[in-house]
């Protein structure tokens, strides 16, 4: 009997002891988890790192249009669709109407002429740079 209450008390011991060390794991893992968390969350800019080569900046091309009509709207919609996945032609082509339109202010005017430039950098850096190999 003395020895069923010795293992029965070391029994205890060990599932104190593991019950310690779990709660160790939990409290030391809930700041890490938390930090990663707060990290994953950061707002990503909009703009490129420098030196990345040309870019439109669509944000400040949507800016320009806010308060415009649904037909300029989905202009754009089109521009930074085309931009976004490398779809220039698609991107040009749309960029190239919203340009043509009799509406648009001189500054509206000065920022499409501005981002057809940017877009033909960026035709020009895609069409110099070396083919990705597939995965």
């Amino acid at each position: 009997m003395n020895m069923n209450c010795k293992l029965s008390a070391g029994m205890n011991s060990l599932k104190r002891r593991a019950a310690g060390l779990a709660s160790a794991v939990l409290i030391s893992l809930v700041p890490l988890l938390a930090a990663s968390a707060l990290v994953g969350c950061s707002k990503s800019s909009s703009q490129p790192p420098p030196g990345a080569g040309p870019h439109v900046d669509t944000v400040k091309l949507r800016q320009a249009f806010a308060n415009s009509t649904p037909e300029i709207h989905t202009a754009l919609d089109q521009a930074a669709f085309g931009i976004r996945y490398g779809k220039y032609a698609q991107a040009q082509e749309a960029l190239e109407k919203l340009a043509a339109d009799p509406s648009l202010t001189e500054p509206q005017k000065k920022i499409v002429n501005d981002s057809l430039e940017q877009l033909k950098k960026m035709e020009e850096a895609q069409a110099a740079a070396p083919p990705t190999p597939a995965q």
